[in-house]
């Protein structure tokens, strides 16, 4: 709100009086008054605007909040989830490594058994060799030593 040179000259004249008539000596407005009620709209805007920044401050202080509260909350959920995702992969890999050992046992004992099945291939096939053996050396060593008075 600019002050026109036609307004200030104007503060001057003596409107109601009739021309050319002596008019008493002008006094100047004052001037504080005058740039008070000037700038009071300014301050009446800016203390708006101030009002306006302080409730878009308050509003998006609260919208952040929430945000955050949200974002704790799907933080949360999530690592809750990956929690329980952990619990069930242990299992299941425990579980894993059980059927893994159970079949390393089981290929052992195929293998055990096998070993023993061919050892006892090996002792039937011998044996009667053996048995042979031993009888002729019992023989040859002399029957009357033999205990339980058996000839």
């Amino acid at each position: 709100m600019a002050t026109t040179l036609r307004d200030y000259l104007t503060r001057f004249r003596r409107l109601a009086a009739p021309p050319g008539r002596a008019a008493p000596a002008g006094v100047p407005a004052d001037r504080v008054a005058e740039l008070s009620a000037e700038l009071t709209a300014v301050f009446a805007a800016v203390d708006l605007a101030q009002a306006s920044v302080d409730q878009l401050k308050r509003e998006a202080e609260t919208e952040a909040d929430g945000l955050l509260r949200a974002a704790r909350t799907e933080a949360e959920r999530i690592g809750g989830e990956a929690r329980e995702r952990a619990v069930v992969e242990r299992r299941e890999a425990a579980a894993a490594r059980q059927r893994a050992h159970a079949e390393e046992i089981r290929a052992i004992r195929s293998r055990a058994e096998a070993d023993a099945e061919r050892i006892r291939g090996r002792t039937d096939e011998r044996l009667p060799g053996v048995v042979e053996t031993v009888v002729e050396i019992v023989r040859s060593s002399g029957s009357a030593s033999v205990p339980g008075g058996r000839a």
